[in-house]
């Protein structure tokens, strides 16, 4: 089974995955950085107003085979 590293990016901050999850696919792949953009967006701070989180996911040999973003953002109508 494939091996894939989620390297996130949030604002200018670069964390690069240097271990990655062990997984059947290229869906689950997907499924894992959906979950993790979630969890990282539960974490955001209460005054935060505007965030754009990014999850790139590569593969053992490093390339990159797709890249999942989250914006998330609090529009005032007043």
């Amino acid at each position: 089974m494939p091996r894939y590293c989620f390297d996130i990016r949030h604002g200018e901050i670069l964390t690069e995955d240097r271990v990655g999850k062990v997984l059947s696919g290229i869906k689950d792949a997907q499924r894992q950085a959906q979950y993790e953009l979630g969890e990282m967006l539960r974490r955001v701070s209460g005054s935060a107003i505007h965030n754009i989180m990014t999850i790139e996911v590569k593969d053992d040999a490093g390339k990159c085979l797709f890249r999942a973003k989250l914006v998330f953002e609090i529009e005032s109508l007043s």
